[in-house]
Formats: structure tokens, C-alpha cells, sequence
């Protein structure tokens, strides 16, 4: 295992010398889990999340989950014997509480036999600092060491690449035609009508999916609980939310979420603007919208001078990943000692909630395939525990979302073409990734069959005593002048093969006739990873959502939307389910596949491209890698997933 920046920081390098060999250094080291209990994992989850096992929705037990994939006596031993081969004393190693990470000091000489790598001294006069910029563990056990960090950086890391990239909405032109509102309604006026078939609303996307109001005396069950994720300097603006609930969801003006403040949980309001405020608001103004009067959870999660990613999330519900796979070469390390950060840690604080929107994510290439690996691990603990995870699969097709690809030869990341870039967490099997669809353009005369979502040119105008739509399309928008696609994101992960419950599909659609040869020829050229893991599971419509920010109600594009939509459903049939006796639906996945079809409105037409390739991947019937299994239909969610146990 070879891992750069050891000490990520970058340091003045005005002095640069060899440190004596006998100097003392302290060292971190994070023990990941072994594969085999990773398998043994996957084989329980599949069980409890297979529509036909007896077992199904008999979600583990914090403690189940945590004894089921914690490091083993045999894994601290063979590490700890490691370390011992370079010379370190038995005495000067301890072993964390929590058994989950080894803590050991070492003169340079030995650290430099251990880790394979040389030492030098960095800094100007007293605030030199000996340092490597690179380290390599041996195959064995390189499977059970997560990181190395010396533990001076555990405590004052203070960046690097930590906020993971934010899905961009680019579309976000002022509404026009929208009437500005006189005063504030009342909570008893009427949501404002909107022709559905160019705009996105909480009413829209009702009617298109099937989707019931909720009474607001509705019981809510304490366990149907629902989160949005949020890094610290992405925050909701009060005035927003109550402006955009006073148009389209009245009974709600003055509600907020509750905000669960994860590692300083900062909700900055000192800067405005839409890279900081239009995210969050649309998260949140559909998440309320749509699942009234369920109350919703902003994950905030950040200081102020750290900021957050979805690993510090994950390691606020889990004190063994808290201990063990933060990386500090990618993640922000908590407690922070300096001046106006949170100089604590909320390591295993929390009780995730049963659903969990990420409308966030970052080309699965960005990191080494063992730190995503690893993270997804800790998806499949909250799988074991009944929690949904929704992810947004991207909003450029092929390309990661700074537009590179990656590079044919390296593999790295590099602007211009190259190979396929799916994104990472949707990437993960246990996490359900959402891609976008929208309005395929009707006939004049309205003629046609319903079951779409989208905006633009249907020639028949919406209205609430006649909710026709036109079929669905792959999401492909000309998002401004300046010729920015909007494209949903789609296709093959490189590090995880496709589960059980999809090789199936992702077999029959590589072998479809319409296609097959141009796939072929794609994946052998190394494009894509035929045999990896395909993404998005489902989709829905992700274009023309009227989102109120800053104080102006403006239009947007992404898959960023769709993940508060699924996950207000969600939430949804978990409080049907828990008001019957049941459990949660938890990792969803399987029933999809499996038992989904009359659930789901397959989409079968549009494309997704990039890397230099025109048509990357083609919407068919059944699943495929642009819009998956389809877009959702409620009611018969309902029924599918209230008929099991």
C-alpha cells in the first residue's frame, strides 16, 4: 500500500536537512477490517434485505453491527508484530480503548525501516517539524492497516481536499413568468398554481409521482426520522424557507429543521450568496415540503475553520470508525486545538437517522480506491442497521464534475477526454444513487400516455383538474448560453464489481442488441468497467425546480434535487411501516431489483456522454446505467413495501 503525504500540510521548505536517527517521533495507526468480515457482512445484509428471506427488516443492533466489523484480536497482533519488525518495544505501543487504532512511538531511523520512506526536517528555526511526503506498508498487512498519521497531525490537520464536490445545480436563472408575491400568505391560503409541465414544485412532483399530501394531524412515529446532509459553510436561510413555503406549501411557514451540529455543526450566515445558500435551501425546502409533518434533520457538519466531509458524518455515528478510517491525508481530524475551532470530537455521538440525503459527491478516482472502500464499508454498517442512503449520481454524464476524465494510462484525474469518471458515494452498492430525468415534449393536441417528469414544450398546459404528463427522458438540458450541458450522471464503478441483486440487469443491458456492439468497444478500450457495479438505481425528475434563495425564486437543474425528493418518500413509507409494527425499509436496493418492476416507470429513451464519446450509454427498457430502474410510483412503493414483513 503506497499512500502520499504522510503530513499532507504544506510547509515552508526553507530548511530541508536529515533529523538525527535517534529522534522520537509519534505515530497513529488506524486498523481497518478484514475482508472476511467485510463478506460475512455482506452475506447478513443480503439476507435481511431480500424480499423473499424470512429475515427480512430484522435490522441489527449498534453493538451487533460494531462487534460484526471492529478489527480482531488476530488483526492487532499481526499489526502490532509488524511494527515490532522494525524494532519498536512491545511497551512502547498501546492499543486504544475502542481497539480500533495503535499508538506507538519510534526514533527516525526505525519509522524510516517501517514505513519504507526517509525523514526530513521541514519549518524555519523552532518551528522545524520532521516529516515524509510518502510511505509504503507491505502487502502484508497493508489489507489491515486503514492509515499511518503521525499524531501530532491527528490533532491539528487543517484542510486539504475535505468538503467533497458539490453536485452543481448551474442552472439557476431567475424564474420568469412566476408572479412575485404581494405579502406573506396565511397559513390557511392555497400553494400557488404553476403549469407543472415547465416548472418543478412540492405540487408537481405530487401529481407526477402519485404522491399524496399529508394531513398535518398525521402521526409520525419517533423512529421515522429524516436527514440532509450539509458541510458547514452550506447553510438555509430562514427567510428563504418561509418565502418559498408562503408560495407553494402554506400550512408550513415558520417551520425549521432541526439542526443536528456534527463536529461545530457551523451554519455560517456571514457570507451569502448561491455557493453557499442555494443547495441548502432546495435540500431543504423540498425535503419539509414533501414529507410534512415529519420533522427534518439538518446534518450540519463542520467548524468554522476545518469544515466537514461525509466521512466526519460517518464517524459521528460510529466511535470504531471515528477511531479507525478517517484518513488525514483527505479527512478533517477532530478535536482542532486552534483558535475559533471545535476543539473537541463527536466521535460515535449520534443515532443515525433511518434516512439520509447526500446531494454531494466527487469522482470515484479522487481518492485511493482503499479510502473509498473503506468509507463504503461504513454505508454498509448503516445498511445493517435499517438506514436508507440517498445519493445524486452527477450532473455531467461520464465526466466527473470538473469536467476531467481519467487518464488512460495513470488513471489519474486530467481535463479533456480520457475514460469514463463515475462518482463516488453513489458508486458504493449499499448507498441507492439517483439519476435525473425530465419532460420528453408531447404532442400539440396532448395526445399521449402519463407517466413522465421534466419541464419544457409540451404544447398542453397543466392544471391541477387534469395532472397529465408527457413520458420521461434521460435528463439533457443546454443549461446557459455559453453551451453547459446538464446530462445525468451514469455508469460503472472501477472499484466495486455489480451485487448479487444487479449483475443481472447490468448483464442484460450490456448484451441488448441495440447496443451491445458499441459497449463492447467501449469497454475494451478500457472506457468503462463492464463487470463493475452500475449506477444510478433510480432517477427522477431533476430540472426547472423553483428554489427561493437569497431572496429571489430561481430556477434549477441537477440531480442535487432528487435526493431530498426519493428521501421524503422514503421517510414516508418508513412511518407507514413503523405504525404498523414494521421496521424500517433500510437498504432498499435489493427489493428494488427484485420486486420493483410494477413500482417503478422504466424510462427508455435519452443518453448520457463524455470523454470525447457522443453517446456514452442509451436509456432502454429495464435497468440502465442513465436512469436505472426508472422514476418512482408511490402508491405502488407503498404496497410493495407495506406487503413485507
Amino acid at each position: 500500500m503506497y499512500r502520499a503525504a504522510l503530513h499532507p500540510r504544506q510547509e515552508d521548505n526553507s530548511l530541508n536537512n536529515t533529523p538525527e536517527a535517534d529522534d522520537i517521533l509519534r505515530f497513529q495507526v488506524g486498523l481497518g477490517i478484514h475482508q472476511e468480515q467485510v463478506s460475512e457482512a455482506e452475506r447478513l445484509l443480503a439476507d435481511l434485505s431480500n424480499p423473499q428471506s424470512s429475515n427480512y427488516g430484522q435490522w441489527l443492533a449498534a453493538d451487533q453491527v460494531h462487534k460484526l466489523l471492529s478489527p480482531t484480536q488476530e488483526q492487532i497482533q499481526l499489526v502490532s508484530r509488524w511494527i515490532a519488525e522494525s524494532g519498536v518495544e512491545r511497551g512502547d505501543m498501546k492499543i486504544s480503548l475502542s481497539r480500533d487504532h495503535i499508538i506507538f512511538k519510534a526514533t527516525v531511523s526505525q519509522a524510516e525501516t517501517l514505513l519504507r520512506t526517509r525523514f526530513v526536517k521541514r519549518g524555519k528555526e523552532e518551528a522545524t517539524r520532521i516529516v515524509t511526503d510518502s510511505y509504503h506498508v507491505p502487502k502484508s498487512p497493508s489489507h489491515l492497516v486503514s492509515y499511518v498519521a503521525q499524531a501530532e497531525d491527528l490533532q491539528s490537520h487543517t484542510g486539504g481536499n475535505h468538503h467533497g464536490f458539490h453536485l452543481e445545480t448551474r442552472s439557476q436563472e431567475a424564474a420568469p413568468g412566476i408572479m412575485p408575491l404581494q405579502r406573506r400568505q396565511s397559513s390557511n391560503s392555497t400553494a400557488q398554481q404553476v403549469d407543472c409541465h415547465t416548472w418543478a414544485t412540492p405540487d408537481c412532483l405530487r401529481h407526477l409521482y402519485g404522491l399524496p399530501k399529508l394531513d398535518p394531524a398525521e402521526p409520525i412515529h419517533a423512529n421515522s426520522t429524516f436527514g440532509v446532509y450539509l458541510p458547514s459553510m452550506a447553510t438555509w436561510l430562514p427567510e428563504d424557507l418561509d418565502s418559498f413555503f408562503a408560495r407553494f406549501q402554506p400550512e408550513i411557514v415558520g417551520q425549521r429543521p432541526q439542526v443536528l451540529q456534527i463536529n461545530g455543526g457551523w451554519r455560517q450566515t456571514q457570507y451569502q450568496g448561491s455557493i453557499f445558500n442555494l443547495e441548502a435551501n432546495l435540500d431543504h425546502e423540498y425535503a419539509m415540503a414533501l414529507s410534512y409533518p415529519h420533522k427534518v434533520i439538518n446534518l450540519q457538519v463542520g467548524d468554522r475553520i476545518i469544515g466537514g466531509n461525509e466521512n466526519t458524518m460517518l464517524a459521528s455515528f460510529s466511535t470504531s470508525y471515528c477511531a479507525s478510517g478517517l484518513d488525514p491525508a483527505y479527512d478533517p481530524i477532530y478535536p482542532n486545538p486552534l483558535p475559533g475551532s471545535y476543539n473537541s470530537s463527536d466521535c460515535g455521538a449520534y443515532s443515525p437517522p433511518a434516512v439520509i440525503s447526500i446531494s454531494y459527491g466527487r469522482a470515484e478516482a479522487y481518492y485511493p480506491s482503499g479510502y473509498v472502500v473503506r468509507q463504503c464499508t461504513e454505508y454498509l454498517r448503516l445498511a445493517l442497521l435499517g438506514v436508507t442512503v440517498v445519493v445524486a449520481s452527477g450532473d455531467a454524464g461520464t465526466v466527473d464534475e470538473q469536467g476531467q476524465c481519467r487518464d488512460p494510462v495513470t488513471g489519474e484525474l486530467r481535463a479533456g477526454d480520457g475514460h469514463f469518471v463515475p462518482l463516488y458515494p453513489c458508486s458504493c452498492p449499499y448507498v441507492t444513487c439517483l439519476g435525473g430525468t425530465q419532460l420528453a415534449a408531447a404532442p400539440a393536441d396532448g395526445n399521449g400516455t402519463g407517466g413522465g417528469g421534466g419541464g419544457g414544450g409540451s404544447g398542453r398546459a397543466w392544471n391541477a383538474s387534469d395532472p397529465w404528463f408527457p413520458p420521461e427522458t434521460a435528463l439533457f438540458v443546454n443549461a446557459s448560453s455559453g453551451g453547459t450541458i446538464i446530462n445525468s450522471g451514469g455508469g460503472f464503478s472501477e472499484v466495486f464489481t455489480a451485487p448479487q441483486w444487479q449483475a443481472g440487469h447490468t448483464e442484460r443491458y450490456l448484451g441488448r442488441k441495440c447496443c451491445r456492439e458499441h459497449l463492447a468497444e467501449l469497454a475494451g478500450a478500457g472506457y468503462f468497467n463492464r463487470s463493475g457495479r452500475g449506477l444510478p438505481d433510480v432517477s427522477l425528475r431533476a430540472n426547472d425546480y423553483l428554489v427561493q434563495t437569497n431572496g429571489v425564486l430561481k430556477r434549477v437543474t441537477g440531480t442535487s434535487a432528487v435526493a431530498p425528493v426519493f428521501g421524503a418518500m422514503v421517510a414516508r413509507i418508513n412511518n407507514l411501516r413503523l405504525r404498523a409494527g414494521k421496521t424500517t425499509v433500510g437498504f432498499l436496493n435489493p427489493v428494488l431489483y427484485e420486486a420493483g418492476k410494477d413500482a417503478l416507470t422504466d424510462v427508455v429513451s435519452g443518453y448520457n456522454f463524455g470523454c470525447g464519446v457522443k453517446e456514452a450509454f442509451r436509456a432502454t427498457p429495464g435497468w440502465d446505467p442513465v436512469t436505472g430502474l426508472g422514476t418512482p410510483r408511490f402508491e405502488k412503493l407503498v404496497e410493495l413495501f407495506m406487503q413485507l414483513p
